[in-house]
């Protein structure tokens, strides 16, 4: 489902083989796949310029922890069991080019998100960082009622 949504992305970017790869991967989906996976990334054009762009993918994490972030013989079950029992979804990138800043765009994306995600089941939603310095993207998340979970430190050292 994720290379689906991937490869849909670059094929409406009009790169290369993306929609020859997609088809493959199309073939070798169910409907239901399909239709999460289109539910969960987002691109929208001005024209034939893409503006902006929200991915989505399920939480894998508790995924990981039922299986002690093993994958042994049991990881296919616990996969199945998954599938069936997830409830949260992490957004991993979202973005909006410069020249449509101010004009309502990023919300619009993270409400259709966000909306398709609760008629699909999805109770939660998680996003990966925002730097300090985003005010905008920091104000966006709150006004969705976010918060946040913890601070992040990254660090650095001359090689």
């Amino acid at each position: 489902m994720l290379a689906y949504m991937w490869y849909n992305l670059a094929q409406a970017q009009g790169l290369g083989p993306a929609g020859y790869n997609k088809d493959f991967i199309e073939e070798r989906m169910t409907r239901e796949q399909i239709a999460e996976a289109q539910r969960l990334s987002y691109l929208v054009y001005r024209g034939d310029e893409p503006v902006g762009v929200v991915v989505c993918i399920p939480d894998l994490n508790p995924l990981l922890k039922s299986a002690g972030s093993r994958f042994g013989p049991s990881f296919p079950f616990r996969y199945v069991k998954h599938l069936r029992n997830r409830r949260r979804a992490v957004i991993i990138f979202w973005a909006v080019h410069p020249s449509m800043w101010g004009q309502g765009l990023n919300p619009a994306m993270l409400y259709r998100v966000t909306t398709a995600l609760q008629d699909a089941g999805y109770t939660h939603l998680g996003m990966t960082w925002i730097a300090d310095e985003n005010k905008a993207s920091l104000r966006q998340v709150e006004k969705l009622g976010g918060r946040p979970l913890h601070r992040l430190h990254l660090f650095r050292r001359p090689l």
